[in-house]
C-alpha cells in the first residue's frame, strides 16, 4: 500500500474522531451548559468528559463509540508502515 493511501486514511480516521468529539459536546451542552464547558476546559476536560460519559452513557455512548472507532482507524495505517 502507498503512503499517500494510508495517510488518507489516518485523516479519514481523525475526521471520524473529531466528529465523534463534536456530537459529544454538543450532547453536554444540551444536558446543562457547565457539562460542555467542563468538557471543552483544557487539562481537565478529559477528566469532566469521563465523568459525563459515566453519568449519562444511555446519551452518549453513541459519540463515545464514534471516537473510538475514529481512533481506531487513525492509528491502523501506522501498524501497517512497520
Amino acid at each position: 500500500m502507498t503512503t499517500d493511501f494510508l495517510m488518507a486514511i489516518s485523516f479519514t480516521g481523525g475526521i471520524i474522531a473529531f466528529i465523534g468529539f463534536i456530537w459529544f459536546l454538543v450532547e453536554a451542552f444540551g444536558e446543562n451548559i457547565w457539562w460542555g464547558i467542563g468538557c471543552i476546559i483544557p487539562f481537565v476536560g478529559g477528566l469532566v468528559q469521563l465523568i459525563f460519559l459515566i453519568v449519562h452513557f444511555q446519551e452518549v455512548h453513541k459519540p463515545f463509540f464514534m471516537q473510538l472507532i475514529g481512533l481506531a482507524i487513525l492509528i491502523f495505517p501506522h501498524f501497517l508502515l512497520k
